[in-house]
């Protein structure tokens, strides 16, 4: 691989564009199934709040756009942290001499930029404005994290909210609208519960992150915010807790793995790249209803059109292979470009 582009990869952290992809499929996923017909199981929204069709080249679009939005600020990161690195971090490829400052503000900005722009043009015109608020917000904390998070100690929340952010984005892009009103236990508490719960993860991930190159010796602390993430989807997923339960066993296990593999404080670095891999399985905790809904689809698919049922189908089957697929590739991947 050219040594150039290598560096360019390097600043975007693109291995761990999976698990953004995951976040943002995840939200449109729930959305798409709540149109679908449940068929006596009661969880049909009282009134349809998604679009019909099935809005694949808006997927396609917005997962373009929020790749755009994440490498732009990874970029950025670099950019800013570009002092803080020359004195600690000498390897990184902007205080190494491989690529300018100024190239990396505007490379970053410029796909910032962009990502937010096509976020906005990809939605469906019911909703448009929802996802330029969202993207808005997601461009916002990005600046303001890269900008001051060092030695601030707010900044992880913020972080946190970067990816809360990106589940509601699929969920909006797909054509539902989010709202507060319905009483709890409703299948559209979902959304907020999943944002909640991968805001929770990045906010350890971010304090553990934090210590990385210092030798991550406060990191112990925080690791039991890890274990609590899964709680909001447990808490908000109604009957179909032990599709959750399943999930969140994985999950556990795949810490407690990390843990032992990659003990403190040397294996600091490799905790947060396992961290960063795990997101997709909290994904995974909140297809119960999706993966339910979708079942009863195809079983029960008399008087349903054909369309919907192989819909119903295609969702079914992400729901099943989407998050380990994200997870695996994310693991491939940062074989060659780093997670952190």
């Amino acid at each position: 691989m050219n040594a150039k582009v290598h560096s360019w990869l390097i600043l975007t952290r693109g291995s761990n564009l999976p698990t953004v992809w995951s976040n943002v499929i995840a939200g449109w996923l729930l959305a798409q199934a709540l149109q679908l017909p449940v068929l006596g199981a009661g969880y049909a929204p009282t009134s349809p709040n998604v679009i019909s069709p099935v809005g694949w080249l808006n997927l396609v679009g917005l997962l373009v756009a929020v790749s755009l939005t994440y490498t732009g600020g990874m970029i950025l990161n670099d950019a800013f942290d570009a002092r803080w690195d020359r004195a600690n971090r000498s390897t990184r490829p902007i205080p190494a001499g491989q690529i300018s400052v100024r190239a990396a503000f505007v490379v970053g900005g410029s796909a910032l930029g962009l990502g937010l722009f096509l976020a906005v043009m990809v939605a469906p015109s019911q909703t448009q404005q929802a996802v330029l608020l969202l993207s808005s917000l997601l461009a916002l904390c990005i600046t303001v994290y890269n900008r001051w998070h060092k030695g601030v100690s707010w900044a992880p929340l913020v972080m946190g909210l970067c990816r809360a952010l990106l589940p509601l984005l699929g969920f909006v892009c797909a054509g539902a609208t989010l709202g507060l009103s319905r009483p709890w236990g409703d299948p559209t508490w979902m959304i907020w519960a999943h944002a909640a719960a991968l805001w929770v993860l990045t906010v350890a991930i971010t304090l553990v992150a934090r210590h990385e190159a210092t030798a991550g010796s406060a990191a112990n602390g925080i690791e039991w915010l890890l274990f609590l993430a899964p709680l909001p989807i447990f808490m908000a997923v109604g009957r179909f807790w032990p599709w959750t339960l399943l999930w969140i066993v994985i999950y556990v296990g795949w810490l407690v793995r990390s843990n032992r593999r990659h003990p403190l404080p040397a294996g600091i670095g490799a905790r947060v790249a396992d961290r960063l891999t795990a997101l997709p399985l909290i994904d995974a905790m909140s297809y119960g209803l999706v993966a339910y809904t979708c079942l009863m689809t195809v079983v029960n698919h008399n008087n349903v059109p054909s369309e919907t049922v192989v819909n119903a189908a295609i969702f079914l089957l992400l729901t099943l292979g989407l998050s380990p697929a994200c997870m695996r590739l994310a693991l491939s991947w940062r074989r060659t470009i780093a997670a952190t």
